[in-house]
């Protein structure tokens, strides 16, 4: 009887010990259960949220790059490039003391429309290969990762440091080397130019041709009066030299027209090729910086050249079109007949 009341009282304890296990075990799977649904639910929180960001970036741009007022702004945004493309050179060459004239104003004027600009492409589609892709979220990226940076450096009046730092002062050297940087913004916006012209050829059905020789066109009277530009202020650069063809043709109090002719002149006898300008008896240029700048002018004048003549051709032999397509036919058949002994 003792050994059975021994036993029993072993079991006992036991069993509570079992029992005990058990319920903390149970606890421990509802406390990791709890656990779980909170992180869970917290999950779903974060990513309810996320949707929400998602939901207003997936939306799509209000602007279509079809749309007849995104193309009036474009031929806006085309006249202010053109404007500040051949003002700016004027200004870099041939404004002594940094006055603020009006035209002076509206170039920058143009500049705050370059930059309203750069905004608005971020709310306008894009073709996507003959897709126009408005989803914001391709739009925005796509921006970014191409003309993004070329736009905005050309959008920005850099040049108004020139009246905030002194060093960089119109009666410096300093002030007149930072000129140059100018036609980095004009290279910047003439690529916006063009872009925005082949989109509206494409809108507007224009022929390509014609697009090509307009370009061409504006490129070389661009080129030159940006070239005549620079001549003239490369010789100001070095304070006007004895031996530079300013002083050597007097010119050095003369008002701006009379330089500008003198400058154009000499930039266009680059070009052709056909002399030194206003140096005078076949004299060569004598500085260093005539000599570089009198090589760009001649190698830039014969690519130019070249590149009209081919355009030409191309466009005259686009015009018959059929007739070429027929003759060339024709001439495979010929040959085939003359392999064939027919």
């Amino acid at each position: 009887g003792q050994a059975g009341q021994a036993s029993q009282a072993g079991r006992q304890p036991r069993h509570a010990r079992q029992a005990t296990q058990a319920k903390q075990a149970r606890q421990a799977r509802q406390f990791k259960q709890a656990e779980q649904a909170e992180q869970v639910e917290q999950a779903e929180q974060k990513k309810a949220a996320l949707m929400d960001k998602l939901g207003d970036y997936a939306a799509e741009v209000p602007i279509h790059p079809n749309q007849r007022l995104r193309i009036l702004w474009d031929k806006c945004v085309m006249v202010g490039v053109a404007y500040h493309a051949m003002y700016w050179p004027a200004w870099m060459g041939f404004n002594y003391e940094g006055e603020v004239e009006w035209m002076y104003l509206l170039d920058k004027f143009a500049n705050v429309f370059f930059l309203i600009d750069v905004l608005i492409n971020f709310y306008t589609g894009f073709d996507d290969g003959g897709t126009i892709e408005m989803r914001k979220r391709e739009v925005v990226p796509h921006y970014l990762r191409g003309y993004f940076v070329v736009d905005l450096y050309g959008a920005l009046p850099i040049d108004v440091l020139m009246y905030a730092i002194p060093a960089l002062s119109v009666h410096k050297r300093s002030g007149l080397l930072f000129r140059y940087e100018g036609l980095v913004r004009i290279a910047c916006l003439l690529d916006r130019l063009f872009r925005y012209l082949m989109r509206l050829q494409e809108r507007l059905n224009v022929d390509f041709g014609a697009i090509r020789v307009f370009k061409l066109t504006f490129l070389i009277v661009l080129f030159s009066h940006a070239n005549a530009c620079v001549q003239f202020l490369a010789v100001r650069v070095d304070d006007f030299p004895e031996n530079s063809w300013v002083v050597r043709n007097g010119l050095v109090d003369s008002g701006p027209f009379k330089q500008y002719t003198y400058a154009l002149f000499n930039a266009l006898s680059h070009m052709l090729c056909i002399g030194y300008g206003t140096h005078g008896n076949l004299m060569a240029p004598t500085s260093a910086i005539e000599v570089s700048i009198t090589i760009l002018s001649m190698l830039s004048g014969a690519s130019f050249y070249v590149v009209l003549v081919g355009i030409i051709a191309s466009i005259i032999l686009a015009m018959d079109h059929s007739g070429s397509v027929y003759k060339m036919k024709l001439d495979v058949w010929k040959q085939y007949f003359h392999y064939r002994g027919l």
